[in-house]
């Protein structure tokens, strides 16, 4: 591929916050309860019962 006349190419890194380990299990349990919820409603609305 080549380049256009006067352009250059830059990478620029993405700053991401420290990850909080004390939190990580609070994460966790919040994504997992969301996916329930999404999951029990979607059953709901199709009207299937296990």
């Amino acid at each position: 591929m080549s380049k256009l006349p006067g352009k250059t190419e830059t990478i620029e890194t993405a700053e991401f916050p420290a990850f909080d380990t004390s939190k990580a299990t609070e994460q966790v349990h919040a994504v997992v309860d969301q996916g329930l919820i999404i999951v029990a409603w979607n059953a709901i609305v199709s009207g299937k019962r296990d």
